[in-house]
């Protein structure tokens, strides 16, 4: 379905603060679900992608990304680095919302409704993560579930959009990080698109607890980005230690920008 046909979402969220070339939606967690589960029972579609400080530094350097990233409906906060930067740029955001302290409780407000389809990450972890969900909560519907280390265009990535399509999934959750996420996001969504296209990073190995988060102390300080970089310093020494400087020179140039008008 077209982007503009999508767009007629039942219900809205509230004003949104520009970081960068990233529009991000002031929303909770509850508005969030409340949304979605509208959107369902209106049988529309809706993109969700989240924008973190590393999104906002991709958006900069990646044309395609700040594309794709601009196709979702909604892009919400995950993260305490974007929280900062809007409090900072004069327009505070009310939460940061990282997948995996929402999806559950979106799940358990659709109930039999949620019929899930999980691509992304390695084919043992996206098996397991779908285990997982079925246990936790058993009256949802774990329809598929697809690794996402395929090559796209190419013979599987075709047949994963056809069989997507035939399954009639309500929710698809995509876990493959930045950017591909976001790119697939909008593939799936137009073959599926009375589906809530949800991108979810890390939310499988979390599910299965191959990630743990950090305690709530150290996320709500906004340092959870060290405990990340001391678990795994050379993968995410490029996003932390190279990344966190260009993502406070984006806010930088956007408070000054600001200030000038």
């Amino acid at each position: 379905m077209p982007d503009a046909d999508r767009a007629s979402t039942p219900a809205t969220l509230g004003r949104t603060v520009r970081i960068g070339s990233v529009k991000v939606t002031d929303t909770t967690a509850p508005e969030l679900i409340e949304l979605i589960a509208a959107a369902m029972h209106a049988g529309y579609g809706l993109r969700l992608c989240y924008a973190n400080a590393h999104a906002v530094r991709l958006a900069a350097e990646d044309p395609a990304f700040a594309r794709d990233l601009a196709r979702a409906d909604v892009t919400f906060c995950d993260g305490a680095g974007v929280k900062l930067a809007a409090r900072i740029l004069g327009a505070p955001l009310r939460a940061s919302l990282t997948p995996p302290q929402w999806i559950g409780p979106l799940i358990e407000r659709l109930g039999s409704r949620a019929r899930l389809y999980l691509v992304g990450d390695e084919a043992d972890v996206v098996a397991a993560a779908a285990d997982r969900l079925r246990q936790q909560y058993p009256d949802c519907a774990v329809i598929g579930a697809h690794h996402g280390f395929f090559r796209t265009p190419g013979p599987e990535h075709q047949q994963l959009l056809a069989e997507i399509a035939r399954a009639g999934p309500s929710i698809v959750l995509v876990g493959m990080g930045m950017p591909r996420q976001e790119r697939w996001a909008n593939l799936v969504a137009d073959q599926a698109p009375q589906a809530v296209v949800i991108a979810v990073g890390a939310l499988f190995r979390r599910l299965i607890g191959l990630e743990s988060r950090p305690p709530r102390w150290i996320s709500a300080s906004g340092f959870e980005w060290l405990v990340r970089l001391s678990r795994h310093p050379v993968a995410m020494f490029d996003r932390y230690v190279i990344g966190l400087p260009r993502f406070g020179l984006i806010v930088a140039h956007d408070w000054y920008s600001r200030r000038r008008r």
